[in-house]
């Protein structure tokens, strides 16, 4: 249901202009919740876009939703399992542990973590995961491989979540990736299951690109069905690729993750 309200002074998102824009008020209907948001047309672009993103977006995903739904201190319940993955996925990173490396041996690592070994990791890294979750990924990193680890998402309640795991070199922000802004330059930017939500992901590259280091990598996973099948069009040209894997699981559900280097 969509009802035309008046116009108000609005920013748009998309291409940034800043006037009176029309209003509507939408009624959810897909989740039966039938909550009402505000939405406004952009007069320039014609973007439709909503003016304020939810704080808590969990009621609009699935239950079964991997952030929201599997908390890292879920994952692994038996503590011989949990440190058995550590080694093996540190080794797999740093190319260090004797132990790592003979767990590594019966039990390989799953194809996002060698591919991160092209990373070279080190204490001084600094890291930005966009579309953290309840920071699964996080949990898998030893804390000696980076000197910061900020952790962005939507959602309030995988934040919350993650914010039981953090360490003193973490920063966790609720923000969508459109709106993230830093003084800092960061080595490695992850887009996992984030990129593809953009309407713009070639504009959202570029204004993170402006965030790497000299030598900065960016990792972009993402879940591969009918609508993202296209988006690997929208890489910037001067995006490098350096190292790609595809991972799949018992449900034939698949991931394409590749690595870029920035080609200054």
């Amino acid at each position: 249901m969509m009802q035309d309200v008046k116009s108000h002074y609005r920013v748009c998102c998309v291409c940034g202009f800043a006037d009176d824009h029309p209003v509507y008020t939408v009624r959810e209907m897909m989740f039966g919740l039938k909550e009402e948001f505000c939405y406004f047309h952009c007069v320039k672009c014609q973007c439709l876009q909503i003016a304020e993103i939810p704080s808590d977006m969990s009621p609009y995903y699935q239950q079964d939703y991997l952030s929201l739904s599997r908390s890292p201190e879920n994952l692994y319940l038996n503590p011989v399992v949990s440190w058995a993955r550590r080694k093996r996925d540190s080794y797999s990173v740093l190319k260090k542990g004797v132990l790592g490396r003979l767990i590594r041996l019966v039990h390989p690592e799953d194809g996002d973590m060698s591919s991160m070994s092209r990373l070279n990791l080190t204490r001084k890294k600094r890291i930005v995961d966009v579309g953290c979750g309840t920071g699964i990924l996080f949990s898998r990193l030893d804390s000696n491989t980076y000197t910061k680890y900020v952790g962005i998402d939507i959602s309030r309640q995988a934040i919350n979540q993650f914010d039981k795991i953090k360490n003193d070199k973490t920063k966790l922000l609720q923000s969508d990736l459109e709106s993230f802004r830093s003084n800092e330059k960061f080595d490695i930017i992850i887009f996992c299951e984030s990129l593809s939500y953009s309407k713009n992901p070639q504009k959202i590259l570029n204004k993170y690109a402006k965030y790497l280091s000299k030598k900065g990598k960016i990792i972009i996973s993402i879940f591969e069905e009918d609508r993202t099948v296209k988006f690997w069009e929208y890489i910037p040209r001067n995006f490098q690729l350096i190292d790609a894997t595809k991972l799949q699981n018992n449900n034939d559900s698949s991931w394409r993750i590749k690595l870029f280097e920035l080609d200054i």
